[in-house]
């Protein structure tokens, strides 16, 4: 009945200027060397725990520093 071709319009057209963005990157990119994929590789040992969970703490720590320090205040 042509319902739901708007949908599938709107997906397919998002997902061919996906495709030439990615294609115009791949294309214009001149700093990637596929060479160098074999130089790097993962690590073995995982990063200690305060390492690991920095990141963690400084979002919870501006997050409590906005909605109780900044935020009230901007009214």
């Amino acid at each position: 009945t042509g319902e739901g071709y708007g949908g599938d319009a709107g997906l397919v057209s998002g997902a061919v200027a996906d495709d030439q963005f990615i294609r115009e990157r791949a294309t214009s990119s001149h700093e990637f060397d596929p060479a160098e994929i074999a130089h790097g590789k993962r690590s073995d040992v995982p990063p200690p725990l305060g390492t690991a969970i920095i990141p963690l703490l400084v979002v919870v720590g501006v997050n409590l520093l906005m909605s109780l320090l900044i935020l009230p205040r901007v009214d």
